[in-house]
């Protein structure tokens, strides 16, 4: 059994164990479409119930008549949420959570497949229009940075047809991406740099890793946040073709070498990639032309 604890608010997530639930109702399951050749993310497996409110009353204070439950993290952590701000902000959720209320229950939403911290995100989104990075984060997950969590952000988001965080998730992710930037890159290092290390070289690594999460878990070139990252990218080409980490980005990630040749031929530029020999430079040499 999880231990059990009183929520002090709607934003501090608790445990529940789902075990013992008696649920009233076969789930409605909501399907949302999925991506063509989504590399990582699985079609939506979210689902609602319709719970009687007293199953929740050794977890929550008072659950009121438009507050709904969501439920997340193999089930092991749950917060509630007010239909209606959670309608307002998701089409989907808007499709989900349609039909009338039942006195004294609680729709109960189940979601699956997410990283959590990120649904903590959505959920504080939806209430207070921003999010925040949680230092305890690292506590799972030591090497996860800002950037990751907006890139987690966008892709619950995406999922969940919630286009204000979309944006908001895109926006942020540039803004600290521009930062990086701005502080130019230094030659590669021959030791990996660590979680909590800021120097340049490691803050350009977090950056650059961060790509290889953006670019596993969106389907193609045509993702709102990818165009955008690419655009940031562009302008400092010639900057960020001194990292072999990124070189190899190019040649290895081959989704994301590939947008950047559609997006440099589309402004009317040819890139070609030509491997040199063993010990003569860096290992690739990327050139560019007039198409």
């Amino acid at each position: 059994m999880h231990d059990q604890h009183i929520p002090s608010g709607p934003l501090t997530p608790s445990e529940l164990n789902l075990q013992d639930l008696s649920l009233l109702d076969v789930p409605k399951r909501t399907s949302y479409p999925a991506f063509p050749s989504r590399p990582v993310v699985q079609r939506n497996r979210a689902s609602v119930y319709v719970v009687q409110s007293v199953v929740f009353d050794e977890y929550f204070s008072e659950i009121l008549p438009n507050e709904v439950i969501i439920a997340f993290d193999r089930g092991k952590q749950v917060m509630k949420v007010d239909k209606y701000l959670l309608c307002n902000e998701s089409r989907f959720f808007a499709k989900m959570l349609d039909g009338p209320f039942i006195h004294a229950h609680t729709r109960y939403i189940r979601l699956r497949d997410d990283f959590p911290y990120a649904i903590v995100a959505a959920v504080q989104f939806i209430e207070t229009g921003i999010y925040i990075f949680d230092p305890n984060m690292r506590t799972k997950h030591p090497h996860i940075t800002l950037l990751d969590l907006h890139i987690h952000a966008y892709l619950v988001g995406s999922k969940y047809d919630m286009p204000r965080l979309c944006d908001h998730a895109i926006a942020e992710y540039i803004n600290v991406a521009q930062m990086i930037l701005s502080l130019g890159v230094t030659s590669d290092t021959t030791c990996p740099s660590g979680p909590n290390e800021c120097s340049p070289s490691a803050v350009t690594d977090r950056f650059l890793d961060s790509l290889v999460l953006l670019w596993k878990n969106t389907p193609n070139r045509y993702d709102p946040m990818r165009e955008a990252v690419l655009e940031l990218i562009k302008p400092a080409l010639n900057m960020l073709l001194k990292l072999r980490f990124f070189v190899t980005l190019m040649m290895e990630l081959v989704p994301f070498g590939d947008d950047i040749m559609h997006s440099l031929a589309e402004d009317g530029l040819d890139v070609k990639a030509f491997p040199l020999p063993a010990g003569v430079g860096r290992m690739w040499v990327v050139r560019f032309g007039e198409l």
